[in-house]
């Protein structure tokens, strides 16, 4: 596992929680047509490539549960699913009703996934953080969900 990607990640990681604020302006904006859609398509896969790799180079301890790689994987994985959904969404692609239903159900196991115990407790350190990653992309995402579906 390459070092240097590691600590990119962390980096990134310490203002994740700015990034996802930004990404949240700049899609309004784009919905809204303020600035174009290329600053969009381009903060939308950078953020996703950043929440993919985090899910790939697992940067937790090699001490940790399996059950909280899994969390991590799991997250790792709807949070980019949301990301490129709700960006074909805006973009009017087709398929984005596929990726943003499988995102969000993802983004449902990963919640329900903090109920265990041993999940929870190695987490918590990190709970603010999801909490806003939670927020922004479940209410973003849960709104066009809903929407589909109804």
């Amino acid at each position: 596992m390459p070092n240097f990607i590691i600590k990119i990640l962390q980096k990134i990681g310490r203002y994740e929680s700015a990034y996802l604020f930004i990404w949240l302006l700049v899609w309004y904006s784009t919905v809204g047509e303020w600035i174009p859609a290329v600053v969009l398509i381009l903060w939308s896969c950078s953020l996703s490539s950043y929440f993919m790799l985090t899910s790939q180079y697992n940067l937790r301890s090699e001490d940790a549960p399996k059950l909280l790689k899994i969390f991590d994987i799991i997250g790792g994985i709807s949070t980019s699913l949301l990301m490129m959904g709700l960006l074909f969404r805006t973009m009017l692609y087709p398929g984005y009703s596929m990726i943003l239903n499988i995102g969000m159900i993802a983004l449902i196991v990963q919640v329900s996934l903090l109920g265990v115990p041993r999940i929870r407790n190695h987490v918590m350190p990190d709970m603010g953080k999801l909490m806003i990653r939670y927020v922004i992309l479940g209410g973003v995402g849960g709104f066009y969900w809903l929407v589909y579906l109804i």
